[in-house]
């Protein structure tokens, strides 16, 4: 497995991208609504619908007027943003829509400092960004402050508490970032946690057939 896009990463950003935004955790109540809303318009986003997208993004604005400067709010509003560098046509405007991402993504994570209680919240604002981190092309030099965020989650002291689900979304990730590095024994001890700690999840399921494409010798380039 070589290369900035080996097929696990090519692979893991459809399905299982899904799967995680789909799986995050409940966080405070005064705003969960408003995110679970935009949850679900996102996961639609990810599977390339435009017009949910765009639906997406203006329910995260909305959100932002009402909780200007909130961790989750930043780290949605800069995950869809990079997913319109995603879809864009031409080079110049990739590369803008990133940066306007990247903005985004470091403004949530700097606020997470203002919710040191808030464990939800910060794990959750680092796996997004990590999550979407791993995912950007290697020139904007995100890889190793992407693998330090969801390692920092799978260290953290409450995430043997956090729902099952979630975990499973962070060891896969961490799996992606291993498979990036070129680090295949790595990637394939993530997959596997990820089948323990969630067996009967469609994470597992996923990371099952990545472990038998690896052991069979497919997943060796893009």
């Amino acid at each position: 497995m070589r290369g900035g896009g080996t097929i696990l990463g090519w692979w893991l950003k459809g399905a299982l991208l899904c799967v995680f935004f789909a799986a995050l955790p409940v966080v405070a109540a005064d705003i969960s609504t408003e995110l679970s809303e935009g949850e679900v318009l996102f996961v639609k986003a990810l599977q390339g619908d435009k017009r949910a997208l765009r639906r997406a993004q203006r329910k995260f604005r909305m959100a932002e007027q009402k909780h200007p400067d909130h961790p989750l709010v930043n780290a949605y509003l800069g995950a869809l943003i990079a997913l319109q560098g995603r879809d864009a046509s031409r080079a110049v405007e990739k590369s803008r829509l990133v940066d306007q991402a990247l903005v985004k993504m470091d403004a949530a994570l700097q606020s997470t400092v203002n919710h040191p209680n808030d464990v939800v919240v910060v794990l959750e604002t680092k796996l997004v960004v990590a999550r979407t981190q791993v995912n950007l092309p290697p020139f904007f030099n995100r890889l190793i402050e992407g693998r330090r965020l969801v390692e920092e989650v799978m260290a953290d002291k409450f995430f043997s508490v956090m729902p099952a689900h979630f975990q499973a979304a962070a060891y896969m990730t961490a799996a992606q970032y291993a498979d990036k590095q070129n680090r295949d024994d790595e990637s394939k001890r993530y997959l596997a946690l990820a089948m323990g700690v969630a067996p009967e999840s469609l994470e597992a399921q996923q990371a099952r057939y990545l472990l038998r494409q690896m052991e069979g010798g497919v997943l060796t380039s893009r």
